[in-house]
């Protein structure tokens, strides 16, 4: 579920989704980030610091991450991060987003 702008993840849960169901994220990306800290335009170290948070404040509401890093260009390393985090794998698949 998304809140009010699509890039605001929901994480307090569905009205119609089961107390008891595990909850979970499946990251599919390149893994470059396209925001800033705050959230705001582009910057690559700051969009990697407020990915880590992102993910941080998943794993606190015990959601847990996987992570799809596409493309030759894909940064693994932050993907791997995320998913660690998350109590989650990466994984990796060829080809191109766009």
């Amino acid at each position: 579920a998304f809140c009010a702008r699509l890039r605001q993840p929901c994480l307090t849960g569905l009205p119609r989704g089961r107390s008891n169901a595990a909850k979970v994220i499946l990251l599919l990306a390149d893994g470059h980030p396209n925001v800033a800290e705050n959230g705001g335009a582009p910057d690559d170290v700051g969009g990697e610091v407020w990915a880590l948070k992102k993910a941080a404040e998943a794993a606190a509401r015990n959601v847990q991450i996987y992570c799809v890093s596409v493309g030759a260009q894909a940064d693994r390393t932050l993907m791997q991060k995320i998913a660690r985090i998350g109590r989650g794998e990466e994984f990796y698949a060829d080809g191109s987003i766009a």
